[in-house]
């Protein structure tokens, strides 16, 4: 029988009680498997349908030791600090060795200024391709394989890039390492949401977005430590065991839908995109952190050079100059950490039942969205006027803190309202945001270098103060655009 993922919600999944009927010689067995047994003719009732004896499902709510969103919190923790930690790896990756760049054309004989920042953003190519085929494969055969797959991908490509004697060598291969290494930042959001309930996710997915380090140790540490989290894949395997113990093919899982492989394969591999066209509020959000994520990777590219030349850094020191986007970064991060699952808590029980809306998430957008600007009028006049170096280190801080106060939010959003489909939902905002990544960063030398890092950030930041109404819009009009039965699109 050919793996599936159910449509249906991860609050559908951890509140459905297993029916399974078996004869009385089968119960020692079934107990074995964590399944309840119970005599022909007894069946319980589910949300839906009545059960047959052969439906593998979860045992009872939160109870279940096979169901991810039962596990222990040490358990879960592990598995989130494992993601977290090969996650951070590949974000460095895609900026790491910036400062180095003018070494590195040096070394491989190569001038070319469009090629210099094509280098660094070459990488985030991989992320436009990448999340399209990994989040909906992870919702047929579930999160750990396509992770351990990419892991060891990672590792090859870097060791290849490490060792290129050619320019286009390492290009290739760097952008090979963008797509094995977005298969963490696109399925991160994913396991979250597998493991921990919505007033939990705020403090995970800051977590997660922070990480530890050495990605190589990390990659062992997964193939024995990270278990899957998907909970319709984690049926279909139990169903797959049993049908092996037992000879009998009519056991299935309770999610099972009946689709052949391909139709299952065809329906998970359009439904980014489908995510992305047919609902209003996914592609406003695309396109909202995309200007965050060209922003910071122009940043990225171009900080090294500019205070090289700015303020005469040698390549050491132009590394400390990023000290300003990382501490805003982390500033964020720690924010909306703390902040994020108090306030859902708080609206929680302030609205009568209690309803958890996912728009109690975007409240920061509107902080994010006027700190953004704010950073790149401080950093561009700060270094056009030859200020001390902390002052424009200062500004950029603003832009790290920006980014986390959008980046965050969003994901938390399109997990909340996902949920089963949440690592799909997330490739859909990670390609627009990756496209422009890619593309926007080739134009920064240019403009620098014609209207001046003063005039030039300005730009920049006046793209951005047109972005403010899209976040008001979100916060006041995003439920009745999410909620809007026109905008649903049949997943």
């Amino acid at each position: 029988m050919s793996p599936i993922a159910g449509r249906h919600s991860s609050t559908e999944i951890k509140q459905r009680v297993t029916t399974a009927s078996v004869s009385h010689s089968d119960n020692d067995a079934e107990k074995e498997h964590g399944l309840e047994t119970l005599p022909p003719g007894n069946e319980k009732v589910g949300d839906e349908r009545t059960k047959d004896a052969f439906t593998i499902d979860w045992l009872s709510p939160g109870s279940d030791p096979r169901n991810p969103q039962a596990w222990s919190l040490s358990r879960k923790w592990m598995t989130i600090a494992l993601v977290t930690g090969i996650t951070l790896i590949p974000a460095l990756t895609s900026t790491a060795f910036a400062p180095a760049v003018p070494l590195l054309m040096h070394d491989l004989h190569s001038s070319d200024p469009s090629l210099t920042s094509f280098t660094v953003s070459v990488y985030i190519m991989g992320y436009v391709l990448g999340p399209l085929l990994y989040a909906p494969i992870s919702e047929i055969y579930g999160r750990a394989m396509i992770l351990h797959i990419a892991n060891v991908a990672f590792v090859i490509t870097a060791i290849v890039c490490a060792v290129s004697n050619s320019l286009g060598l390492f290009i290739v291969f760097r952008l090979f390492m963008g797509f094995a290494g977005c298969a963490s930042v696109t399925l991160g959001g994913g396991v979250i949401a597998d493991l921990m309930p919505p007033e939990e996710r705020g403090l995970a997915m800051s977590v997660w977005s922070a990480g530890p380090i050495l990605l190589g140790t990390l990659t062992c540490a997964c193939f024995f430590l990270l278990k899957e989290t998907y909970g319709p894949r984690i049926l279909e395997k139990c169903a797959a065991d049993r049908r092996r113990a037992t000879g009998d093919s009519r056991y299935h899982s309770a999610l099972h839908k009946d689709q052949t492989h391909p139709q299952l394969l065809q329906t998970a591999l359009v439904r980014p995109a489908k995510m992305l066209l047919r609902s209003p509020i996914v592609a406003l959000l695309a396109f909202y952190t995309s200007i965050i994520n060209a922003y910071c990777t122009i940043l990225f590219a171009t900080i090294g050079t500019v205070y090289e030349r700015s303020y005469a850094f040698t390549v050491g020191q132009a590394g400390l100059a990023y000290f300003g986007l990382m501490a805003g970064f982390l500033i964020g991060q720690i924010t909306i950490g703390a902040f994020s699952d108090r306030y859902v808590k708080h609206m929680k029980n302030k609205h009568p039942g209690g309803t958890m809306k996912p728009e109690h998430r975007l409240p920061p957008l509107i902080l994010g969205s006027l700190l953004l600007p704010t950073g790149f009028f401080w950093y561009g006049w700060a270094i056009q006027a030859h200020t001390h170096w902390m002052v424009s280190i200062l500004g950029s801080s603003l832009v790290g803190i920006a980014s986390m106060f959008s980046y965050l939010p969003v994901q938390l959003y399109l997990v909340d309202t996902y949920t089963v489909f949440a690592a799909s939902a997330i490739a859909s905002n990670s390609v627009v945001r990756s496209v422009c990544a890619a593309l926007v960063p080739l134009g920064a030398e240019p403009l620098y270098q014609r209207a001046g890092y003063g005039w030039g950030n300005s730009i920049l930041g006046f793209i951005a103060v047109g972005f403010v109404p899209v976040a008001i819009l979100l916060l006041l009009y995003g439920e009745r655009i999410r909620t809007n039965p026109k905008f649903q699109p049949r997943l």
